[in-house]
């Protein structure tokens, strides 16, 4: 199992969409979904974008990440809406 730990860039966005959002729930549900994805299996979650770099589309977010595999723990870094 792996940590997921939200960057602090990766928080302030994550908190900005909530805010911005009248899905509250929905948006809340896609950062746990992807959170659950990415403690299990991070290097089949989503696509590679180089080395150790990946993007994750839990709609209506989408996710930038990074895999520390030596600490097993994920980074997430981006939170983007990408609608439904």
């Amino acid at each position: 199992m792996f940590d997921v730990v939200f960057t602090r860039t990766g928080d302030v966005e994550l908190m900005t969409q909530m805010l911005r959002s009248a899905h509250k729930p929905t948006i809340f549900e896609s950062a746990r979904s992807a959170e659950q994805k990415l403690k299990s299996k991070p290097h089949l979650a989503g696509e590679g974008r180089g080395d150790n770099e990946r993007v994750l589309i839990v709609r209506p977010l989408f996710f930038g990440f990074n895999i520390d595999d030596e600490n097993q723990r994920v980074y997430i870094h981006t939170v983007r809406w990408v609608g439904f």
